[in-house]
């Protein structure tokens, strides 16, 4: 078969040659050109071509890679009378007009590949027309070979996902997840279409939004990703427009028209008639009622249907407003009998007179529930027993309708008022004891400036008890002080006792040692023989004579190997301290205290009486010393203490001059000192 074939090309080609024109082709090359860049799946087409002029026939051979392309087929690019024969992989195309359509630079066939699945990317693959032979009818030409390459590029992506989503105007809900598809939000009446930001995963994939124009109420926007296989995923966002915040719902409830589903409707429908009828053959079975609202704002209109019986079958038509408002259309259908030999007869009756029935209607009272129930039911059994649309041959029974509701309304009772037992007062509620309030008002807390830094806020039982402390501190002390200067008033009167009892007994009584209030004074020895040699001089005693008495009846020293008896000489200081007679103005006087060594008890110095007042000497500012006591004259041992001074009782506080209480200790002895 191969070469029947080959030898009818011969021919025809050597016929081709033998009839054309002897004109000389000129050939100046072929080419197999197509796509460079395929991935394994794709479908690629090359196209043959050839540059030249006179050519009435092209001869070659079709070699591809087959073990990554899939020949599909050829097609012939050049109109007729070209024709392209294939015997093989051997390709002829020619001009059947024996040469009398040659042509020049053209186009001349198309060979179709598949690339195999199993290619991986970077494979190089190829296909070529070898050993290209054409002709001019007398003489062939060869151009050699013509080839086609083509590199495998990696496979397109088929990720179709978005790396981000968002939107200005409020949030998405849920939150924006590369693998949830579905999402929310709502966004004010202002918002006219939403803000979103997007981006795709894959560089190569694209993005598209639509239905981003929002209405009042829910929207649907979807954002459809592409990827660069051709694959696609959509995102839906559920936008909900808010209402206009002065926008007034509509209450129009009126249809604009109403349909049935067979006959006629009467009277012809107006918005404004609610109740119909329409006249249905007995062969209408079923019948349905349809409305369209007046307002395009309306929520629903809902219809309805019904299995016709014969008589009457009341149909309904609702229609809902935009705020809710509902209306409803009425119409009755009416089924006709079977008809049976004989038509209907159509009889017009004259209605009853319903006067008397409306004007007992009118009587009864809108509330019955102020009377008992018995009354009321039987009220309300009148009222549902009556009977709309009888004729006038039925007017008795109307009558009784209307006498029924008036016995009823006669009967009605009125509830007795119900008797309100007045309600026991509660019982008052204990109030609170003294001491939950106190311990209510412990703890509160109050803010004590510059405290309050450190501490905060206290209880008030802390600052109270910190008061109550300061307070008892402060008692104490003027307690204290108080008694200080009440022991100094009770030493000053006592002095002043021992010293008017000096004068009654002519005595001089040296001021010992005791204890008066809290406060307790003591004279040192020297103070006393001091005040002992003093009164002598003021009894007559010359100041020579003086040491001479004072020794005289000083008590006798002890031995330096006996022991000093208690409160002796010996243990007493030196000289008594001066006192200053002229203290500084202004300051107070400083009080100074004795001594504390003890003093022994000795017998009262008697002193003779002076019969002249003696003229006032200066205070001896210093006691005579012990060492100044003739040794000669020692004194009589004192084989027992001289008996205590009785006790004499101090003059009331009154009784004390005001200098005496102002003085010192010092100034008070050396007064006594100088009495007459």
């Amino acid at each position: 078969m191969k070469r029947k074939i080959s030898r009818l090309l011969a021919c025809l080609l050597l016929a081709a040659a033998l009839l054309l024109p002897q004109t000389q082709a000129w050939a100046a090359g072929a080419s197999f050109t197509g796509s460079s860049s395929l991935r394994a799946g794709d479908s690629v087409t090359v196209t043959f071509a050839v540059s030249g002029s006179n050519i009435v026939a092209v001869q070659g051979t079709l070699v591809y890679d087959t073990n990554s392309l899939e020949f599909i087929s050829t097609s012939r690019l050049i109109g007729n009378p070209w024709s392209l024969e294939m015997n093989g992989s051997t390709l002829v195309i020619y001009d059947t007009s024996a040469g009398g359509s040659p042509v020049n630079n053209a186009n001349l066939f198309s060979a179709t590949f598949r690339v195999k699945s199993g290619v991986s990317a970077g494979t190089s693959v190829s296909a070529a027309v070898k050993n290209i032979t054409v002709s001019d009818g007398a003489s062939d030409s060869s151009l050699g070979d013509a080839y086609w390459i083509a590199t495998i590029a990696a496979p397109l992506s088929g990720n179709a996902n978005l790396a981000s989503l968002s939107c200005s105007n409020g949030s998405l809900s849920p939150a924006f997840d590369s693998g949830t598809t579905q999402y929310s939000i709502t966004v004010p009446y202002s918002v006219s279409s939403l803000s979103l930001s997007y981006s795709t995963q894959d560089s190569g994939a694209s993005a598209s939004v639509s239905g981003n124009s929002l209405s009042v109420g829910t929207n649907t926007v979807t954002i459809t990703v592409k990827a660069a296989n051709g694959s696609t995923k959509s995102y839906v966002i559920r936008a909900t427009r808010e209402q206009d915040p002065n926008y007034v719902p509509s209450s129009n409830a009126n249809l604009a028209s109403l349909s049935v589903s067979s006959g006629t409707l009467s009277p012809a429908f107006s918005p404004d008639v609610t109740d119909y009828v329409v006249y249905l053959p007995y062969e209408a079975e079923h019948a349905e009622v349809s409305g369209v609202a007046q307002d395009g704002k309306a929520r629903s209109v809902t219809g309805s249907s019904a299995d016709l019986e014969v008589g009457e079958n009341p149909l309904t038509v609702t229609c809902k407003a935009e705020d809710g408002t509902e209306q409803t259309y009425t119409v009755r259908a009416i089924r006709m009998p079977a008809f049976e030999g004989v038509l209907p007869g159509i009889v017009f009756k004259t209605p009853a007179d319903y006067t008397a029935v409306d004007e007992a209607l009118a009587k009864i009272p809108a509330d019955l529930s102020e009377y008992t129930e018995e009354s009321a039911a039987a009220v309300q059994s009148a009222m549902d027993a009556v009977e709309r649309e009888l004729s006038a041959d039925a007017q008795e029974q109307v009558d009784k309708m209307a006498e029924a509701i008036v016995t009823a309304l006669a009967a009605l009772k009125e509830k007795p008022e119900p008797v309100v037992e007045p309600e026991p007062e509660p019982e008052p509620e204990p109030g609170p004891t003294i001491w939950d309030k106190l311990l209510a008002a412990g703890t509160e807390k109050v803010s004590i400036p510059y405290v309050e830094r450190l501490t905060g806020s206290l209880p008030v039982w802390i600052p109270a008890a910190v008061a109550l402390g300061v307070l008892l501190l402060l008692f104490y002390l003027i307690g204290t002080l108080v008694g200080r200067a009440v022991g100094k008033r009770r030493t000053l009167r006592r002095l002043r006792k021992e010293q008017e009892a000096a004068q009654q007994t002519d005595d001089v009584v040296p001021v010992a040692a005791g204890v008066a209030g809290d406060e307790t004074w003591e004279l040192p020895v020297d103070a006393v023989v001091a005040a002992t040699v003093a009164e002598t001089v003021d009894g007559g005693e010359t100041p020579e004579t003086a040491p001479a008495v004072a020794a005289d009846n000083a008590p006798e020293a002890p031995s330096a190997d006996a022991p000093a008896p208690e409160g002796s000489i010996a243990d007493a200081p030196a000289a008594a301290a001066p006192v200053p007679e002229n203290p500084i103005p202004g300051e107070p006087e400083e009080e100074t205290s004795a001594p504390e060594a003890p003093v022994p008890e000795t017998p009262a110095v008697e002193a003779p009486v002076p019969e002249e007042p003696v003229p006032e000497e200066p205070a001896v500012e210093a006691p005579v010393p012990a060492e100044s006591i003739p040794e000669a004259q020692e004194p009589p041992a004192a084989e027992e203490p001289a008996p205590e001074p009785p006790a004499v009782e101090a003059p009331a506080a009154e009784d004390i001059d005001d200098e005496v209480l102002h003085m010192s200790l010092d100034d008070l002895l050396d007064d006594i000192r100088h009495m007459e």
